[in-house]
This record gives structure tokens, C-alpha cells and sequence, in this order.
């Protein structure tokens, strides 16, 4: 019998596009054990919105950061592997994040947040 695992892809605080002109695509993703799945993330904010944050969280644990992304850059997987974890970002309104060789443990809340640069000239209050 072939496992199915549920992966479900939600934006950062709302999952809604409406609410913090953040959206990911696909909502939920049903993917067999030793494939791969993409998933997208995009956003409505001014040009200066060049970071982009994903993560994840297993049911019952703590949402973990899987990696930091800003176009020019390469993507920062902190203690992930980057033969795990696969972030695109080429421009900044999009990216992308593809999980690699599912398994048991890739059934989680997957989750995209963008945040606005700040150059070292510029104080936020």
C-alpha cells in the first residue's frame, strides 16, 4: 500500500492573500513518500519586501525556520540541508521552496513570511 503524506501550505499569520498581500500556492498538497513538492509565495508589497522566510511545523512541535531567501543571494538553510530543501528566489514579488524525498517527517504546516529590507541608513520605529 502506498502512504499518501498531507502537506499543507499556509502564508505567514492569515493564509490568506487578502488579509497581508502574502499568498502561497498550492493551499494543500498530497504527495507519495521519495517524491518531491514545490511549493510558491508571492506578494503585493512594495519592492523593498526582498526577504523572504520559510518554515515549517510538525503537529504537536515548534514552527522551525527552514530557510532565509533575498534575491542576489544565496539561500540561508541555517542546520537544513540543502539537499533537503530547495529555495528559489529570482525576483522579489515570488519564490519558491521545494522539500525533497518525502518522508513520514515532511508531513507539516509549511509557511511563508516576507519582510521588508532594512539598508543600514534606514531605522524602523
Amino acid at each position: 500500500m502506498i502512504t499518501a503524506l498531507l502537506i499543507l501550505a499556509y502564508c505567514l499569520f492569515s493564509g490568506h492573500a487578502d488579509n497581508n498581500g502574502v499568498l502561497q500556492m498550492p493551499e494543500r498538497l498530497w504527495r507519495s513518500p521519495g517524491n518531491s513538492v514545490e511549493m510558491n509565495c508571492s506578494h503585493n508589497k512594495d519592492i523593498d519586501h526582498r526577504q523572504m522566510y520559510w518554515f515549517k511545523q510538525v503537529p504537536g512541535e515548534e514552527i522551525t525556520l527552514l530557510v532565509f531567501t533575498t534575491v542576489g543571494s544565496e539561500p540561508d538553510y541555517g542546520k537544513f540541508s540543502k539537499d533537503k530543501y530547495e529555495a528559489v528566489k529570482d525576483v522579489v514579488e515570488s519564490g519558491s521552496l521545494t522539500v525533497k524525498n518525502l518522508d513520514a517527517g515532511d508531513n507539516a504546516l509549511y509557511f511563508c513570511a516576507v519582510k521588508k529590507h532594512c539598508g543600514a541608513n534606514t531605522l524602523q520605529h
